[in-house]
Parts: structure tokens; C-alpha cells; sequence
């Protein structure tokens, strides 16, 4: 069954939006974690300075960075599956019979 012309923008729309929303929330737990651990670090070794700190945050800005470019690149490659399938239905809807 082809759904009505409005019916299929406004299912990408959704399906889009929803793509984002989880794409957002990957990067916000992703940077929530890289302060958590920086913070928990820091308050272990407290005013002491360790020569290996500047290491370690590294190394979570890292791991960090890594699911962030993760979460971006699963959200282009469900956008532009989103897309040709939008692509498609938009197609028989402009080629169905009137």
C-alpha cells in the first residue's frame, strides 16, 4: 500500500528526527563520561600532581572522540538508507494512478 504524498514526509520527518535525537544523545553520553572520569581522576589524586593525568584524559578525549565519530557515522548511514527509501515511496506516490 502506498501511503498519501503528506503521509510520507511526514514519516521521514519523524524517522529523521528520531535518527538525530539518537545521534545527539550518543554525543551527550559520550561527553558526560569524559567529564565523569576526568573529574573522578582529578578528585582521586586531589592537589597532587601526577605526571600521568595529562595521559589519562587524553586517553578518555580520545575514546570520547571515537563514539562520537561512531554515533555520526551510524547516523549517515541510516540517513541516507532513510532517504532512499523516502526516495522510493515519493516515487510511487508521483507514479500512482489518479
Amino acid at each position: 500500500m502506498t501511503l498519501p504524498f503528506h503521509d510520507v514526509t511526514w514519516t521521514f520527518r519523524s524517522a529523521v528526527e528520531r535518527l538525530q535525537n539518537d545521534r545527539d544523545l550518543a554525543e551527550r553520553q559520550a561527553q558526560s563520561t569524559f567529564v565523569w572520569r576526568c573529574a573522578r581522576l582529578r578528585d582521586g589524586f586531589g592537589e597532587v600532581e601526577w605526571p600521568g593525568i595529562e595521559e589519562a584524559q587524553q586517553a578518555f578525549a580520545e575514546e570520547r572522540n571515537r563514539t562520537v565519530h561512531a554515533a555520526q557515522r551510524e547516523y549517515d548511514q541510516k540517513l541516507a538508507a532513510l532517504q532512499a527509501e523516502f526516495l522510493e515511496e515519493w516515487i510511487r506516490v508521483e507514479n500512482r494512478p489518479r
